[in-house]
């Protein structure tokens, strides 16, 4: 909208048309800034793996994984060192406040890329995880048959246990 020059004056003596050009152009500041940051987040959130090959070597990448710690980085770390195609596997925190990990992967030949491996055995930790959710209910459902006064409550907490644990893989 056009700004309109008012010829009245406050009771500082300023006038309002001075006013209004600076709270519109405080507003417009305002907007470009907030465009700005959510730019910068959306940035950010597409981000959240990010690839800096080692110049020179096709065998040796390390992955910044945003939004992660150390619980990840060392399960993947653990799942990756088994894999027989990675030769190194590495996993660090870069600051305690920063919420990445660096995951650096060193493969055995130029013919495995590392972000196969990455894929790979972020595959297998899910699948692990899987597996160890099963063990669970299995488990869980034994206890409830074994001991009926406890099948109560307890079907609940399985219940919330089980959603909140692949809820985090989704």
């Amino acid at each position: 909208s056009a700004l309109k020059p008012a010829m009245s004056t406050t009771e500082e003596g300023v006038s309002a048309d001075i006013l209004e050009s600076e709270m519109a152009a405080a507003k417009a500041a305002s907007s470009a800034e907030e465009t700005a940051g959510a730019a910068s987040l959306e940035d950010e959130a597409t981000k959240e793996l990010e690839a800096i090959p080692v110049q020179g070597s096709n065998r040796e990448c390390t992955f910044i994984l945003r939004n992660e710690d150390h619980t990840l980085g060392n399960a993947l770390r653990c799942t990756l060192m088994r894999n027989p195609r990675v030769s190194f596997a590495g996993c660090s925190v870069p600051h305690p406040l920063t919420k990445e990990i660096h995951l650096r992967i060193v493969t055995v030949s130029d013919d495995v890329a590392p972000a196969d491996c990455l894929a790979e055995g972020l595959r297998d930790l899910y699948a692990s995880a899987e597996s160890l959710l099963h063990q669970f209910d299995s488990a869980y459902d034994e206890f409830v048959a074994s001991n009926e006064s406890a099948a109560g409550d307890g079907a609940d907490v399985k219940i919330n246990i089980k959603q909140e644990f692949m809820g985090s893989f989704n």
